[in-house]
């Protein structure tokens, strides 16, 4: 099996200090969300890290401090920023934002990335969110999703009572993962499982 694209989506801002979440520091760690997540990376993975275009520049910065030496296999690439709306398309919040996980095969596939490295034998899109703080590339997950000749294979979770993000849902174009903020005001009762923010798709649908 090829390696994966690794594609870390790092777009959201902290609510609390309106800095980028993934730059945020682990209390007792001293290092960054972002941080972790690299150093869970095996080597030899192409990493790709998505942030909204006004960020990029932060986190350049922030990365060249982290490493020193050759950073020939981490990207930064820029996503779009869309409005974020409900079903019935009213704003969520009056203001631009990363356009979420769902929009990072769209951004690597600018410039014809993905493209380049499929013609490296890289043919794996392996996605985590930057919050997740454990979710390291899982070759399990992988071979499951090569295995059944998957076109995305999410990895979830049960959800508890309290927990709300991105929830398990059958619509007519089949399974998918959407933001609970977008389902409007629903019992999250008929939810059982939510979205870790980890997913693996055939790098090639979007080439």
């Amino acid at each position: 099996c090829a390696l994966p694209i690794y594609c870390i989506y790092a777009g959201e801002t902290d609510a609390i200090t309106g800095d980028p979440k993934a730059l945020l520091r682990v209390p007792g760690l001293g290092i960054s969300l972002l941080a972790i997540k690299l150093l869970q990376t095996p080597k030899g993975i192409k990493t790709s890290i998505v942030v909204p275009p006004h960020l990029k520049r932060q986190f350049e910065d922030h990365i060249s401090s982290l490493f020193r030496d050759s950073l020939d296999d981490i990207s930064i690439v820029e996503q779009d920023s869309v409005y974020l709306l409900t079903p019935d398309y009213r704003l969520v919040k009056d203001e631009l934002i990363g356009c979420g996980s769902g929009g990072t095969a769209v951004a690597l596939s600018r410039d014809g990335y993905l493209r380049d490295l499929k013609a490296n034998d890289v043919n794996l899109l392996y996605l985590t969110d930057v919050s997740n703080v454990f979710a390291a590339p899982n070759f399990e997950i992988m071979g499951h999703h090569i295995k059944h000749g998957s076109k995305f294979t999410f990895e979830v979770v049960r959800r508890m009572d309290s927990e709300t993000g991105g929830v398990l849902v059958e619509t007519e174009n089949g399974i998918n993962i959407i933001n609970s903020s977008r389902l409007g005001s629903v019992d999250l009762s008929d939810y059982t499982w939510l979205g870790t923010g980890s997913v693996v798709e055939i790098g090639r649908a979007h080439v």
